[in-house]
C-alpha cells in the first residue's frame, strides 16, 4: 500500500510538467500555423482562406481550455504578423515558391466536419471541447491586404522612428553629429 500511495504521489507531481509541455506543444503548434498563415498572406496563394479556416480550427479544437485557446490566438496572430513583416522586409523576394508550394500543404488535406470535429490526414479525429460551427470562425475578408500592409507599415514606421531616435542620441551622446548615408545628412 505504501508503494502505491508513493507511485500516486510521485504521478501527480508529474501531472503539472505533463501538462506544460502539452501546453508548450500546442503553443509551438499554433505559432508554427501562424508562420505560414503570415506568408500565405504575404504571397496570396490561392487556398489562403481555407488555410485560415483550417488553422483556425486546428487552433480552437486542440486547445484544452478557454485560456489555452485565447493564448494560442494571440500567439497566432503575433506569429502572423511576424513572418508578414519579415516577408514584407525581404520584399516578398520568396512569394513565387511559396505560392507554389504554399497549396499543396498536408493541412488541406484534412477534413473539417460542421461541429469543428476535424479528420486529420493521418485519420485522427480531434474532437473540439464544445461543437461550434466550424462555418463561422473565418470569413473572408476582402480588405486584408489593405490591413495588414497597414499595421505593417505602422509597426516598421514605429521601428523606423526608433532607430532615428537612438541614432541622434548616440550622435549627441558623443558630441559628433551622426550622419546617415542613406539619407546623406
Amino acid at each position: 500500500m505504501k508503494n502505491f500511495a508513493i507511485s500516486v504521489l510521485v504521478a501527480m507531481s508529474l501531472l503539472p510538467a505533463c501538462a506544460d509541455a502539452a501546453n508548450n506543444a500546442y503553443i509551438e503548434q499554433v505559432q508554427g500555423l501562424g508562420y505560414v498563415a503570415g506568408l500565405g498572406l504575404a504571397c496570396r496563394p490561392s487556398k489562403y482562406d481555407d488555410f485560415e479556416l483550417l488553422a483556425r480550427a486546428y487552433l480552437i479544437s486542440e486547445a484544452s481550455s478557454d485560456d489555452e485557446q485565447y493564448n494560442g490566438m494571440r500567439e497566432y496572430n503575433r506569429s502572423k504578423i511576424n513572418s508578414y513583416m519579415a516577408s514584407q522586409m525581404n520584399r516578398f523576394s520568396d512569394c513565387e515558391e511559396i505560392r507554389s508550394s504554399f497549396d499543396k500543404q498536408e493541412i488541406f488535406k484534412s477534413v473539417l466536419y460542421g461541429d469543428g470535429s476535424i479528420k486529420t490526414p493521418d485519420g485522427k479525429i480531434i474532437t473540439p471541447r464544445q461543437p461550434y460551427n466550424a462555418r463561422a470562425i473565418y470569413t473572408k475578408d476582402p480588405k486584408i491586404y489593405e490591413k495588414i500592409k497597414s499595421i505593417s507599415d505602422k509597426a516598421n514606421l514605429g521601428k523606423e522612428d526608433k532607430y532615428h531616435q537612438m541614432k541622434s542620441q548616440m550622435g549627441k551622446v558623443s558630441g559628433t553629429k551622426t550622419v546617415s548615408r542613406r539619407y546623406g545628412n
